[in-house]
This record gives structure tokens, C-alpha cells and sequence, in this order.
């Protein structure tokens, strides 16, 4: 994960403060996070761009400057895109269309404090944004820095693309949130401030929820999968906790009244197996006879041993008149809590999947499985139909 802000360079029209739009990783190439042993200065990270949303005048005395208009989004408008502020000939000044600003360091200090969090089971990053300036470096006025906005989000998609502050990409025009901050220092939740950052920032923020390879099998009604209320079968939480089905179909295996079993792995138009991520589906064949019914588990992959099923009997394959059924049957899937192993935030316990130092790693369980209904162990899931959609078809007539 990375850390984003926006902050005001408050003696001037449109300037701010932030890290590259791919924002700053939290963790280092082997997974550790920073400043975990001593606050991490990550000030050398830090830019100042131009917005280029208004046109630029002397820093410290233009009237149209934060500490000086009559009104907000005061001065004509420049109609540029966000460039970043550099030293351009090597004086320690930073140089913008004409005029100086002092260097980032003469007056900003970004520090990172980390420490394990017992509560989620990831880890609390602390985050320190200092004026270190002297308090007359910007042609004798103050160096100031507005209110701004921060989020902690994922910095890559999960299709691998680097994801971006909104509306913060240099070379690109400024988008109304960031101008907010650039030019007024209104960050969400400002008096006055229409829109809302913060509603904004959940575009990058928040948990994608990958799904596993998992495990499927046509069977009779004598057969369960799993029994809600009884200990995961070790196929289950194989399952569940490392999204790993191999174990479970071989379970199955010539058990007496299992017609076929079999793992699915490999996203639809993907060359080699994996996760199932946002927009893609994995997709299989049966074969059945009116009375069968299937059965499928999958895990819910940004947890420690949750997983998505149906109904333990399956879902019948045939209706009342040996109609085989066909279309949307999302209804009859619901996520489940293997009780193998103890639940820690989604998206963050580093004993879940993808953050975990091996498989079948993390604290002991609550014993049985239970269905996920609500919050029941602090946390909060979205809605089945927001991450999974199972659809049959059946032969064509």
C-alpha cells in the first residue's frame, strides 16, 4: 500500500505539496514497513507541483494568494496543467514560471512512525506533516501549509497499473479537488466546500477483493461440502485460508455419491492459473442428471478463512419437472467463516493471503463454521452480489 496528500503551499495562487501521483509505499521491497524501528524521514519524497489552474504571481504578496484575496477561488484562470516545481539550475531554489520558492526540505519534514496494531493485525502508520520553515523564507513572509487530504490505498490495480491521487497527475489538468486544496487550502469537510475529497479518495482506497482458484463437484443430495455449526474439513480450510482446492477435491474423490469433482484455476481468456480479479470470471462444464447438484467453494481472498459457497446440499441442477435450470443463482451463494483461523481487518491482517509469510500461517480460530451475517466479528464485508456473480447455463434445447 502507499500514502497520499495534498497540501497548500499557502503563499501562492495554485501550489501544493505532495508525493508522485503513485504515492509513497509504505513498505519496503521485502515487505517490511517503514519506520517501524525510528521515524522514517520521507521528506526527500515530497514535491511541490503548480496546479495550473491560476495564474501565478509573486509568492508571499500576490493579492489573489490565499492570505490576501476577498474571496475564494479568486484570479483569472490559467487554464495550464499541474507541472511540478523544480530546481532548474542547481541553486537550491525551486523556479516557477519566473518566480522562487524555497527548497521543499527549508520547509517541510514528512516523517512515518509504524508499529504492529494487535486490533486489525496489520500494522498503524503515524504520519508527521512539520513546517520547519524560519517564518520569513518566502520573500519575508511566512512559508505556511494549508489543511489537506491524505488516503492510504492500494498502489498498484490489481491488473498491475499504478494507481494515481485523483486528479493529481502532472502533465494533466488539476482536478476540482485538488484545485480546492491548491488554490484555498479547502480540503474536504472545509466550511464551504462543495463536493467532497473524501468521497473522491474511495476511488483508490478500500479493499479489491480478489476471489481463489476453488473447488467444485456434481453430487447427490446425500452429499455436504461442509456443515455450518461442525469443524472445516482440512479441503475447506485449505480453501478458506491459502485459497488453495486440491486438497478438497481429492477429499472427494471417489466418495459415494460424488459424480464428478474438480478445481477451477484459470481466469476465462487467461493462459496460466490464478486469482480471479475484479471484472474477470472462471468459468466450467458439468455434466448431470435430473437429482444432481452442485456444489463450489472459493475463497474470499482479502481475509484470513473466509469463503464463498452455497447452500452445504448444492444448488439443484434440475427443477421439479427435470427442466435443468439456468441464469443468475448469486442468490443462493453466501460467505462463510471457516473458524479455522482468527479474523483480522480484510484487506490489511498480514496473516491473509496476500500479505502472509507462508500458507497456513496466523492465530487459532473460533472452531466451526459459521455464515457471515453482518459485522459479527468487528469487521464489515460488502454485500455478496458486490463481489461474486455465478450464472449457469444450461444445454441449449
Amino acid at each position: 500500500m502507499a500514502l497520499s496528500f495534498a497540501s497548500m503551499f499557502v503563499q501562492s495562487n495554485d501550489l501544493y505539496y505532495a508525493f508522485e501521483p503513485g504515492g509513497l509505499p509504505l513498505f519496503d521491497g521485502n515487505g517490511n514497513p517503514i519506520g517501524v524501528s525510528s521515524p522514517a524521514n520521507v521528506t526527500d519524497n515530497v514535491r511541490l507541483y503548480d496546479a495550473g489552474t491560476e495564474v501565478d504571481q509573486t509568492p508571499g504578496s500576490g493579492d489573489n494568494q490565499a492570505p490576501r484575496q476577498g474571496s475564494f477561488d479568486q484570479g483569472p484562470d490559467e487554464n495550464g496543467s499541474i507541472v511540478r516545481v523544480e530546481d532548474t539550475d542547481g541553486d537550491g531554489i525551486l523556479e516557477d514560471d519566473g518566480f522562487e520558492y524555497p527548497a521543499i526540505a527549508d520547509g517541510v519534514e514528512v516523517t512515518v512512525d509504524s508499529e504492529p496494531d494487535d486490533a486489525s493485525g496489520g500494522i498503524q502508520f503515524t504520519v508527521t506533516i512539520e513546517n520547519v520553515s524560519t517564518g520569513d523564507q518566502v520573500n519575508g513572509a511566512p512559508l505556511i501549509l494549508s489543511p489537506g487530504s491524505f488516503a492510504a490505498h492500494f498502489d498498484q490495480t490489481p491488473g498491475g497499473e499504478e494507481v494515481a491521487y485523483p486528479g493529481h497527475e502532472p502533465g494533466a489538468s488539476a482536478g476540482s479537488d485538488i484545485e480546492r486544496i491548491a488554490e484555498d487550502g479547502r480540503p474536504a469537510g472545509a466550511e464551504g466546500v462543495s463536493g467532497n475529497h473524501v468521497a473522491t479518495l474511495e476511488g483508490v482506497t478500500g479493499v479489491t477483493v480478489p476471489l481463489s482458484p476453488g473447488a467444485y463437484a456434481v453430487h447427490s443430495d446425500e452429499v455436504n461440502f461442509y456443515e455450518t455449526g461442525s469443524t472445516a474439513s482440512t479441503g475447506i480450510e485449505r480453501i478458506a485460508e491459502d485459497g488453495m482446492p486440491q486438497e478438497l477435491v481429492s477429499m472427494l474423490s471417489g466418495v459415494d455419491g460424488v459424480k464428478s469433482v474438480d478445481a477451477f484455476n484459470t481466469p476465462s481468456g487467461a493462459s496460466e492459473a490464478g486469482p480471479l480479479t475484479p471484472g474477470n470470471s472462471y468459468s466450467f462444464a458439468v455434466d448431470a442428471v435430473p437429482g444432481d447438484r452442485l456444489s463450489f467453494a472459493t475463497m474470499y481472498i482479502q481475509s484470513n478463512d473466509l469463503f464463498y459457497a452455497v447452500e452445504p446440499s448444492g444448488i439443484a441442477l434440475f427443477d421439479e419437472n427435470d427442466q435443468p435450470v439456468g441464469g443468475d443463482v448469486t442468490g443462493q451463494v453466501s460467505l462463510h467463516d471457516a473458524g479455522t483461523e482468527g479474523n483480522q481487518e480484510p484487506g490489511v491482517g498480514l496473516d491473509q493471503a496476500p500479505r502472509q509469510s507462508d500458507t497456513d500461517t496466523g492465530p487459532s480460530g473460533e472452531g466451526s463454521i459459521t455464515l457471515v451475517s453482518g459485522s459479527d466479528d468487528g469487521f464489515d464485508y460488502p454485500s455478496t452480489s458486490d463481489v461474486i456473480r455465478v450464472t449457469i447455463e444450461p444445454p441449449s434445447q
